[in-house]
């Protein structure tokens, strides 16, 4: 299934909009969104969201399970866990779960690894 991605802008005011206006607590959710809009990444990696999933890809227009990360905020327990999916010629994944504090150094330890932005 092919999904279309939005901006980071976008990502930001849909994620924000719920921690103020819906009382769900996404702050780290928001950290590592506007991480990802004010680096250099912000150009190189694509985003989507789907209420308290956000999925991150390399390319404009993302693939369900194919060379996608999912990132799920987990508030009561303080945790966020990153599954990833590599395309169907790698059959690569792995799913991680830390403290909601190390998503964006987390993220960006994913991205060096997998090269998606030089």
């Amino acid at each position: 299934m092919k999904i279309p991605t939005k901006s980071w802008e976008e990502i930001y005011s849909f994620y924000k909009d719920l921690n103020e206006n819906h009382h769900c607590k996404f702050e780290s959710i928001i950290d590592l969104v506007l991480m990802i809009r004010n680096s250099k990444y912000r150009n190189g990696v694509y985003g989507y969201t789907s209420h308290e999933i956000l999925y991150i890809g390399q390319y404009p227009t993302l693939e369900e399970n194919n060379a996608l990360l999912k990132v799920e905020y987990k508030p009561n327990k303080g945790e966020i866990t990153f599954s990833y999916k590599g395309d169907n010629t790698l059959k690569y994944s792995w799913q991680k779960s830390f403290s909601e504090n190390k998503a964006s150094s987390e993220f960006e330890r994913f991205i060096q690894e997998l090269k998606w932005v030089m």
